[in-house]
């Protein structure tokens, strides 16, 4: 009778063992789902951006307009979930999803097209800005950070630094590509500057074209999208206060 005993007891373990392991990995046959929301700056929903799915099945999905996709019914294994857009870039573009099995959720936030760090050199620096330094400019670096702060390092010829820091807002406009954007300069001098930009994303490495002027305390009138690039102060300056920069990151 012990004998029955111990033998049930040590059926009832080895059934409890296995289902436990299991639990604990894929099951043959199953499939599963890895779905996310892609979004704007702003947090909205971003239509149109292509997610591709690469790994033990490669598929390609398109967010609607919500900013959702999926892609159903994947086998266990191992993927690589990326976001693009023709309008952004993301701050984490590529998710590693290893050994699927559960249900994934795969989330892409773009970053405003500005975010990144630009250098301006040569031709590129507006000539209005070269006629304000008289020792002249060799190039300029802009730096501008996903929490809305910047630094602006301006080299001279001579080999000195001018840093400009602060923080900035900007605003998608109903022209084009064309944003606004609002500086808070709080050294070398505190100043409000406004102006518009645009970035190009169809070149390699991107362009940034920008234009402002300080408006607080009164030195000019900015650019706006509705007149374009070179109307700060109503177009007097032409072209001669519109910076351009080739994108390092």
């Amino acid at each position: 009778m012990k004998n029955l005993i111990y033998l049930l007891i040590a059926a009832l373990l080895f059934t409890f063992t296995a289902c436990s392991e299991d639990d604990e990995n894929p099951v043959a046959g199953t499939t599963y789902k890895i779905s996310g929301t892609v979004t704007t700056p702003d947090g909205a929903g971003l239509a149109g951006a292509t997610v591709n799915l690469t790994g033990a099945d490669t598929e390609t999905a398109t967010s609607d307009a919500n900013g959702k996709y999926e892609f159903l019914a994947l086998d266990a294994g191992d993927y690589i979930v990326t976001a693009t857009s023709t309008e952004y870039d993301f701050i984490q573009p590529v998710v590693t999803i290893t050994g699927l099995a559960k249900d994934e959720i795969a989330d892409f936030a773009a970053k405003e097209g500005i975010v990144g760090t630009w250098l301006s050199t040569g031709t590129n620096i507006a000539p209005l800005l070269q006629q304000l330094f008289a020792n002249g400019i060799d190039s300029i670096f802009a730096t501008f950070q996903t929490n809305q702060v910047y630094e602006v390092r301006q080299v001279q010829t001579d080999g000195s630094v001018i840093a400009y820091v602060g923080t900035y807002t900007v605003q998608k406009s109903s022209v084009g590509n064309i944003y606004t954007i609002t500086i808070g300069q709080t050294s070398p001098s505190v100043a409000t500057v406004e102006g518009i930009y645009e970035v190009d994303r169809t070149q390699t490495p991107q362009f940034l074209k920008y234009e402002v002027v300080q408006t607080e305390p009164p030195a000019g009138t900015p650019a706006t999208p509705e007149a374009g690039f070179g109307s700060t102060n109503g177009g007097f300056f032409n072209d001669d206060n519109i910076q351009k920069y080739i994108k390092m990151n």
